[in-house]
């Protein structure tokens, strides 16, 4: 059976440029289409099949223009150490990137972008 095809994702971007998390983000797509509902049967099967298949990318484009606190900081970064595999020593070049790429701007926290300030995390996700 083939996946469901959904399109529109301008629907689903944060409001006002304020954080949504990822499982929030395509939580709202999934609730809002009873298709992938009975595709799917779950949230929790959707999120999997969906950032397999989709990865990040609509959810940091519905970002674009958030200023992130510590804790959207730890949620955007267990992301790509639980799905992208990435370890303490990328956090910093990925954190810049989405400033660049996405202008989601990381707070002002010391050493947030040093590898040394993510491997507690990085650890207790992958561990």
């Amino acid at each position: 059976m083939a996946q469901p095809a959904i399109s529109n994702t301008a629907q689903y971007q944060a409001p006002g440029a304020a954080f949504v998390s990822l499982q929030a983000f395509v939580s709202a797509r999934f609730h809002a289409h009873p298709i992938l509902q009975k595709y799917y049967g779950s949230a929790e099967n959707y999120l999997a099949a969906y950032v397999r298949q989709y990865g990040a990318g609509e959810w940091l484009e519905a970002l674009r223009g958030v200023q992130l606190d510590v804790e959207a900081s730890i949620e955007v970064v267990s992301y790509y150490v639980e799905h992208a595999n990435r370890g303490a020593e990328d956090i910093p070049r990925i954190l810049g990137s989405l400033e660049r790429q996405y202008d989601i701007a990381v707070p002002v926290e010391e050493g947030i972008l040093t590898p040394e300030y993510w491997v507690p995390l990085v650890e207790r996700l992958t561990h």
